[in-house]
């Protein structure tokens, strides 16, 4: 199944990581993978898939509107990598 997937590098307050990956599930926004980052600049790193490669940008416009997440969030979020064109490996 061809899908899209993203990686996206956040960099969040010390200690929010916790809370952030929490409040991403309160709010239905799942992440296919995400990572806690230690000894850069960014923090978190979010790996995501979606069936339509339209849902990436709602996604983080998601984050950034949030009255929780968006004060947790302390620089821009980064896009490092989208594949328009992933395929889903067979289970």
């Amino acid at each position: 199944m061809k899908c899209s997937k993203a990686f996206v590098l956040i960099k969040t307050r010390n200690g929010a990581e916790q809370s952030f990956f929490s409040r991403l599930g309160e709010l239905g926004l799942k992440c296919h993978d995400k990572y806690t980052l230690f000894g850069s600049g960014f923090n978190i790193m979010i790996e995501l898939v979606h069936h339509d490669v339209d849902e990436l940008d709602p996604f983080m416009h998601a984050i950034q509107r949030d009255k929780v997440l968006a004060p947790l969030v302390l620089d821009e979020m980064r896009l490092i990598s989208h594949d328009k064109d992933y395929v889903l490996p067979d289970d």
